[in-house]
């Protein structure tokens, strides 16, 4: 039926069905994403959310986020606290809840608190970016989350889930108390706090510290405060806030990776490829690759790399943590094929893939969009079953040993920051903007008023604070809201030496090995990566050489 409709729309407009197909074959997501706006049914749902977020917001559709709710002390009910993240919201109007697994309700709204300097303000008119409180007729929940939508977007029939308008955890904080005995207290009151925070998760380490991640700032500041007005009576240790990385390649392997050594059962040689920078696909695949859902990630490599069904036996392990994607395939040919290997020597090298994927070499980041293939196994002549547990350690450093061979880089988390303000302002920002590390996606004016529209791109480890310095220069003019966007890649090489390093700032080229330097010392590792726990002393030896 969907294939059908999609066919009835094309050839019942003779004239544009050209501009349709020049369209899709210049950029063929923003093709389908135009066709769904346009021709979208409510028994069709939308596939793409965050560009469907996009368009309500491009468009000024008032969508409303409520994540937090407030009991009140009056009434048996709650205020729902909340941002706007686009459109206006008129009090006495009528709008539409929209829920997980329910339909829209219509509803009223009663009040309309502004929330500035930790204050309430009744307010008639609230705009995109406000933080607001809100009171409706409609009792829910102690903690369900809910968005209020427009009239225009019932036609959507969308269900709005949790994941929906959230970012993805990437900010992260560190607190532990400064007496030990403590520690059962404070993880009493994180398991409150994480009630009313559904977007706050807190995990134990084995150091005794307790991590803390979000998807913003502001949320995090609201979770501590709770925390530490509950833990009074001690003192708290919080750490610098930190994001997490993910370490990748961009090339292929130098050379292949041989473990030759007397004492293992087995050896192995293997290389390391990227996924994404594969010379045999083309810039399209890259773009919709990156943006599809796991499944047909899956079913796209597959179809790259050929993968036939009745040759699956190549794909011995694949890994989805994170939303990305590593594999481990054997790329035997010819009579290295016939090499039998039982099910417990299999085991113990998908195991040591796995170890490595989960804790990169370069700062025991998770590794991601990585190929490992198997190029061939030998049996040792003094094959003993007691030593198979040496074959997950020889695999892991092999996998090291391959990923540092092909140009490994770190990647760190993006924010689209959509940015409105008067036009007196907009060089003002663009400095502010520029010392950040940002980048400038569209900037234009907005019809009928004096109002400017910046879109960038902004690392978060840049976001700290910036909402606060945007309104600090421009006398609370500016509204500013950002959504997670993509994972780049950082400029520079993690390998520099010493040397280079102290000699140079941490601007430019320098800048990956600062992230280095500090994600190992807060992990409490060497500050410098020390290459030669990663090779075997042949392959030191066969790497001069081939230098020489």
């Amino acid at each position: 039926i969907f294939l059908k409709k999609i066919l009835d729309y094309l050839f019942s407009y003779k004239k544009e069905i050209l501009n349709h197909f020049f369209e899709f074959f210049h950029n063929p997501r923003y093709s389908i994403i135009n066709f769904f706006e346009n021709n979208l049914n409510p028994d069709i749902k939308f596939t793409n959310r965050e560009e469907f977020l996009k368009i309500c917001l491009y468009n000024h559709k008032f969508i409303c986020y409520v994540g937090k709710n407030i009991p009140n002390h009056n009434k048996f009910n709650f205020s729902y606290f909340s941002r706007i993240l686009s459109g206006k919201l008129i009090k006495n109007n009528f709008y539409y809840l929209s829920k997980k697994k329910s339909n829209n309700n219509r509803i009223l709204f009663e009040k309309i608190y502004l929330i500035q300097n930790n204050r309430t303000k009744i307010l008639h008119e609230a705009f995109s970016g406000n933080l607001i409180l809100i009171d409706i007729g409609i009792t829910l929940k102690k903690h369900e989350y809910f968005a209020i939508i427009d009239k225009s977007l019932l036609n959507y029939n969308l269900f709005f889930d949790q994941n929906f308008f959230l970012n993805k955890p990437f900010l992260r904080v560190v607190i532990e108390p400064v007496l030990n005995y403590e520690l059962n207290y404070l993880l009493k009151i994180i398991k409150d706090v994480e009630l009313y925070y559904p977007q706050i998760n807190a995990y134990l380490q084995e150091s005794g510290n307790i991590i803390l991640e979000g998807n913003g700032e502001f949320v995090l500041n609201l979770a501590l405060k709770d925390i530490c007005n509950d833990f009074f009576s001690s003192t708290l240790i919080v750490s610098v806030p930190f994001i997490p990385l993910r370490e990748t390649v961009i090339s292929s392997t130098s050379m292949k990776c041989v473990s030759k050594s007397s004492e293992n059962p087995i050896n192995i040689s293997l290389i390391a490829t990227s996924i994404i920078n594969n010379d045999s696909t083309s810039a399209t695949e890259k773009y919709f690759f990156l943006f599809k859902n796991k499944k047909s990630s899956i079913e796209e490599i597959i179809k790259q790399k050929k993968w036939t069904n009745h040759d699956k036996t190549k794909l011995w392990k694949f890994t989805l943590d994170n939303d990305c994607f590593n594999c481990l395939e054997d790329g035997r040919v010819g009579l290295m094929k016939t090499v039998f290997l039982s099910s417990k020597i299999k085991k113990s090298i998908i195991k040591g893939f796995l170890i490595s994927c989960k804790n990169g070499p370069l700062c025991y980041e998770p590794i991601v969009w990585t190929s490992f293939r198997i190029l061939n196994v030998q049996k040792n002549p003094l094959f003993n079953e007691k030593y198979i547990f040496r074959i997950t350690d020889m695999t892991k450093k092999l996998c090291f040993s391959a990923f540092a061979l092909a140009l490994p880089r770190l990647m760190e988390p993006f924010y689209e920051c959509e940015i409105t303000t008067p036009f007196d302002c907009v060089k003002l920002i663009a400095n502010i903007l520029k010392n950040r590390r940002s980048t400038f996606l569209y900037d234009s004016g907005i019809p009928g008023t004096l109002n400017y529209k910046l879109l960038t791109l902004v690392p978060v480890i840049e976001s700290f604070g910036l909402e606060t310095d945007l309104r600090l220069h421009t006398q609370g003019q500016t509204t500013f809201q950002y959504f997670f966007s993509e994972w780049k890649i950082i400029k520079g090489d993690p390998f520099l030496n010493k040397k280079k390093s102290n000699s140079m700032t941490f601007n430019g080229m320098d800048l990956a090995t600062k992230f280095v330097i500090l994600t190992r010392k807060r992990k409490g590792l060497r500050e410098f990566i020390n290459l030669q726990t990663f090779f075997e002393d042949n392959m030191i030896v066969d790497l001069l050489c081939n230098i020489a």
